[in-house]
C-alpha cells in the first residue's frame, strides 16, 4: 500500500490498505491497524478528501493513545493540523499542532518539533499573529539545523523570509532568502522547493532588491 502511495496510485493504495485493514483486525494487530489508518489518511488527503482522511488520522489516533504510543500521537496530531489548514480550519489548525508540539517536547523528537513549528508559524501568520509566527519560524529554523532536516529548514527560511518581506525588513529577508537557497544547494529537492523559493524570490525583486542579488540553486 505503501509503494502504490508513494507512486501516486491512489486507488491500488486504498485497495492493498483496506485488505490489510481487515487482516489487522482480525488478528487484533492494533499497532498495524494504526498504521493502515494513518495510510488511508493520507491516501484521502492527497485526493483532497480531507473529511475522509481526517476521520482515519483519527481513528489512528484513538489506538495511539490507547496503546500509550505518545510519539506517534504526535505524528498523526501534525497529520490533522495539515488537514485542518487545507480545509480553511487555520484555529483548529493551531489547536492540532500545538498538542503535537507539546508532545514532541515531551518525547524530545527534536525534529518533529521542528515540523511542527514550521506548521505552527504557517497557520499563526494566516491568522495575523506575526510575533509569534516569527518566533515559531525562528526556533524552527534552530532545529532543523541541528537536526539536518534541510526541507522543513528550508521551509522555515522561506517562511521568515516572506514576513520580514512584508514588514520591510529587507535586508533581514535577503539574509534568510541566501541561507534557505545553501540549504537547497545541500538538499537537492529541486521540484518540490521550486515554486517556494520563485515566489518569494518575486516578492523581494517587486520590493527593490535585484535580481542579481537573488541566486538561485546552481542545479535550477
Amino acid at each position: 500500500g505503501n509503494v502504490a502511495v508513494e507512486r501516486g496510485e491512489l486507488e491500488e493504495a486504498e485497495k492493498l490498505l483496506n485488505e490489510a485493514l481487515a487482516m489487522h483486525k482480525r488478528s487484533e494487530n492494533r499497532r498495524g491497524e494504526s498504521i493502515v489508518l494513518t495510510g488511508l489518511g493520507v491516501v484521502n488527503g492527497m485526493r483532497g478528501e480531507l473529511k475522509e482522511a481526517k476521520h482515519y488520522f483519527s481513528l489512528a489516533l484513538d489506538i495511539h493513545r490507547d496503546m500509550g504510543n505518545r510519539r506517534s500521537e504526535g505524528v498523526v496530531l501534525g497529520n490533522l493540523s495539515v488537514c485542518s489548514s487545507s480545509a480553511e480550519e487555520v484555529e483548529e489548525a493551531v489547536e492540532y499542532a500545538e498538542r503535537a508540539l507539546d508532545i514532541h517536547r515531551e518525547t524530545r523528537n527534536r525534529k518533529s518539533m521542528g515540523v511542527a513549528l514550521v506548521n505552527l508559524g504557517s497557520y499563526y501568520k494566516r491568522l495575523g499573529r506575526i510575533e509569534e509566527a516569527i518566533q515559531s519560524m525562528k526556533e524552527s529554523l534552530k532545529l532543523s539545523r541541528e537536526t539536518g532536516d534541510l526541507r522543513t529548514e528550508i521551509g522555515a527560511g522561506v517562511g521568515l523570509c516572506n514576513m520580514l518581506a512584508d514588514m520591510g525588513k529587507l535586508e533581514s529577508a535577503l539574509e534568510q532568502y541566501t541561507m534557505a537557497i545553501k540549504a537547497a544547494e545541500r538538499s537537492g529537492l529541486s521540484r518540490q522547493l521550486l515554486g517556494l523559493v520563485d515566489s518569494v524570490r518575486e516578492k523581494l525583486m517587486a520590493a527593490g532588491i535585484p535580481e542579481r542579488d537573488l541566486p538561485l540553486p546552481s542545479y535550477w
